[in-house]
């Protein structure tokens, strides 16, 4: 198992090699002028003169490999360089970000196994009553809505008319819990139809009709024999899942103002702020092969049918 886990994070390194040389190049090739951004964003006045000095000293000036090479080893260095627009350090204001996107994905994450899963199991378990019929609306719901205007809803619920939950200070306290159910409930549809197909063909298997004829008890079946084979298709899907709440919602931070790092990398885009672009890509390469390779660590776990080779 560690040789197996050695294997894949070194198969890390070129995957981020290549995602580093798409993302300085892309950039180094997108519109407008560093230099004459930084000028503008400081209030000086910006002329010819000025634009070649700021280039000078960022390095501009240089071949295009060389200003890689440099970013390359201030990357590796955790040295993500400094906004355009604010000049300060990025490193401070994404790991800040990050950090506000971290609890809203953990809580997200939370209220949807605590959804999904026994509902789930429920609806396969009780194929064709009530509960089911049930689960398969809430699942409808779930994906004919749009996730801001469930958001949106929920604010003039819970925030305009009851007042139980503040819409302003989102990133604290009880503010946080409107965006994660939102982020949770929008997904909810997905994995309760998993759930569901996973569960529904698993109870239909020889052994687990075995396990029933012996006499065991409904819930041992379920939780000891059954899940377990029934979550393997959901470990990648919930990987990925991971990842995409991580990165950010940008529409629903938008929507209840959350400072994640979806409305910080919005806020890069719109004013052509480079380096900030630059490093969230970079963090979320990192984030994905990373969470891929945990994935596929559980999976060899979890199932003895995948070889280690």
């Amino acid at each position: 198992m560690v040789k197996y886990i050695g294997k894949k994070t070194l198969m890390i390194i070129p995957v981020m090699l290549i995602v580093s040389i798409a993302t300085f190049g892309f950039t180094s090739m997108a519109t407008g002028d560093p230099a004459q951004i930084i000028l503008s964003a400081s209030g000086i006045k910006v002329t010819d003169e000025a634009i070649a000095l700021k280039r000078a000293e960022l390095g501009l000036d240089r071949p295009l490999y060389v200003q890689y090479t440099d970013w390359l080893n201030d990357i590796v260095h955790f040295n993500l360089g400094t906004s355009y627009v604010t000049g300060q350090p990025i490193i401070k204001a994404l790991a800040l970000r990050f950090f506000n996107s971290l609890k809203l994905a953990a809580l997200g994450l939370l209220f949807l196994v605590m959804l999904a899963l026994p509902l789930g199991i429920l609806s396969a378990v009780y194929k064709g009553r009530w509960i089911d019929k049930f689960c398969k609306a809430l699942s409808f719901i779930s994906a004919a809505f749009p996730a801001f205007c469930i958001g949106l809803l929920l604010i003039y619920i819970f925030g305009v008319k009851l007042k139980v939950i503040s819409v302003i200070e989102t990133e604290h306290g009880w503010g946080i819990v409107l965006p994660a159910f939102t982020i949770a409930f929008a997904h909810l549809g997905v994995y309760l139809q998993l759930i569901y197909s996973g569960m529904d063909d698993v109870l239909n298997k020889d052994y687990i009709k075995a396990a029933k004829a012996k006499g065991l008890k409904t819930r041992i079946v379920i939780f000891r024999h059954a899940l377990k084979n029934a979550m393997l298709p959901l470990v990648t899907k919930f990987g990925l899942t991971v990842g995409g709440f991580i990165g950010g919602s940008t529409v629903l931070e938008i929507v209840f103002s959350y400072r994640g790092l979806g409305t910080y990398i919005m806020d890069a885009i719109n004013t052509k702020d480079y380096p900030v672009i630059q490093a969230y890509v970079i963090l979320m390469a990192l984030l994905l092969a990373l969470i891929n390779l945990i994935v596929d660590v559980i999976y060899v776990a979890v199932d003895p049918r995948i070889e280690l080779s």
